[in-house]
């Protein structure tokens, strides 16, 4: 049998009730998802591994990282 991958989403977000909310949201509508809360870019880019499905940031963020969200490997 064949081991079930989970899709991995990150949220970052330095408003940690609004991570929760959206973190619970993703939980019931994708209840395989594992979903991880990052409160700081440079958390995401210490645990990232190049694994995550899709990432909920601010405009603002993906601005400022853009180099590091266009990254081949992160592009699915």
């Amino acid at each position: 049998m064949e081991k079930k991958v989970r899709a991995q989403i990150a949220i970052v977000t330095p408003n940690t009730l609004a991570g929760i909310g959206l973190s619970a949201i993703i939980e019931r509508m994708m209840p395989d998802a594992q979903v991880m809360l990052f409160n700081r870019f440079e958390m995401l880019k210490d645990a990232d591994d190049s694994t995550f499905f899709h990432y909920f940031i601010s405009a603002r963020l993906l601005m400022e990282q853009a180099s590091y969200f266009l990254q081949p490997e992160r592009l699915h």
